[in-house]
């Protein structure tokens, strides 16, 4: 009898274990949902790339919905953010990062940008875009990196693919 009510006890233990650690994951879904909720009010009412500031993107080995959707929406608001004069040229959707090559149609000189890993911080996507010269539409080791933020972006593009003065 000894036995058996050891062995229930073992049983008891181990389903109190399992109950303990299911509880402790509906504690972090909750809190993963409220934070989500901050996010989405955060974003309701701006719109493109304001909305996907201050986002925690979902981390995965694949392509995610999430990611592809800002993909998108980036290279859609470059294309309304560079205006006339300025076509990109290459476009690349990488993993949980975007890059593309744009041309100064007026001079023909060609720009490089890249974000950073979506998933690395908050904005540093947003405000950390590397902008660097290069040759053309395949150059890849171009002139030296230089950093812009979303909204200085243009500006940074011109300032690299403007006639020289020299």
């Amino acid at each position: 009898m000894a036995e058996k009510a050891k062995r229930r006890h073992i049983m008891e233990n181990r389903i109190d274990g399992k109950i303990a650690r299911n509880e402790g994951l509906i504690r972090g879904l909750q809190a993963e949902n409220a934070g989500l909720e901050i996010q989405k009010k955060a974003a309701s009412g701006k719109s493109g790339m304001e909305k996907w500031r201050g986002n925690y993107f979902e981390s995965s080995s694949g392509l995610t919905e999430e990611f592809s959707d800002f993909a998108r929406d980036f290279k859609r608001e470059l294309k309304k953010t560079i205006g006339p004069g300025y076509i990109i040229v290459g476009w690349s959707r990488g993993h949980f990062e975007v890059s593309a090559f744009i041309k100064n149609e007026e001079t023909g000189k060609f720009a490089y940008i890249s974000t950073f890993d979506v998933r690395g911080g908050r904005n540093a996507w947003y405000d950390n875009i590397i902008v660097r010269s290069a040759a053309h539409e395949k150059d890849y080791t171009g002139g030296d990196n230089g950093f812009a933020a979303w909204p200085e972006l243009v500006k940074k593009i011109a300032g690299l693919t403007e006639y020289s003065t020299s």
